[in-house]
């Protein structure tokens, strides 16, 4: 076999390394999102609950303010009953954008994390082409040494019904002649591969 079949192994086993990796970090990527989706439901939850109570109460402070006789300094603590919740009012709508951000940039998340499952299948795809072109490339590399071992008067046959005489006074070649004098690569020379 040649000298650059022990490297080219390598490159494929430091591809198939990678392809792992990114599968784990989408794996890790996935289950965070998953939790972190589930509080900020609750959360969303917990916020619509506490706006309708907190529109709740102010309506029922402004029913009660309507049916109040005003009397001694029951306006004034009514007043500022009234300042305190709309400033928690302006506190919700602050939590509120808050939180819209945040479902916006976990929507971005998910974008990022479909994509990034979809260049996953890709490396997949891709890592099993390689792995069939290796496999061709191996099997081609027997076919070669198990012609080399073929008895000589058979491979000169071969070589002349092919027109590759000149293949059988060189020893390992890197290119092939035709009867006609033309130059033909060998394909499973690295150094001449396209």
């Amino acid at each position: 076999m040649h000298a650059w079949q022990p490297q080219n192994c390598v490159n494929v086993s430091k591809q198939k390394e990678w392809s792992l990796q990114c599968l784990r970090q989408n794996l890790k990527l996935i289950s965070i999102l998953k939790g972190q989706m589930i509080y900020l439901e609750e959360f969303a939850l917990i916020d619509q609950d506490f706006s309708s109570s907190l529109s709740g109460a102010i309506e029922a402070l402004r029913a009660s303010t309507l049916r109040l006789p005003i009397v001694g300094g029951a306006r004034d603590a009514i007043c500022s009953a009234l300042d305190v919740m709309q400033a928690m009012a302006s506190s919700v709508c602050i939590l509120l954008s808050k939180v819209g951000e945040v479902n916006s940039l976990v929507a971005e998340l998910a974008n990022v994390a479909g994509k990034e499952h979809a260049l996953l299948d890709q490396c997949k795809d891709l890592l099993s082409i390689i792995a069939a072109v290796q496999v061709k490339e191996y099997s081609l590399g027997s076919h070669f040494i198990q012609l080399k071992r073929i008895p000589s008067s058979l491979t000169a046959k071969v070589y002349h019904a092919f027109g590759l005489e000149a293949f059988a006074s060189i020893a390992s070649p890197t290119c092939w002649y035709k009867e006609n004098g033309d130059p033909m690569k060998v394909m499973w020379d690295p150094q001449h591969m396209p």
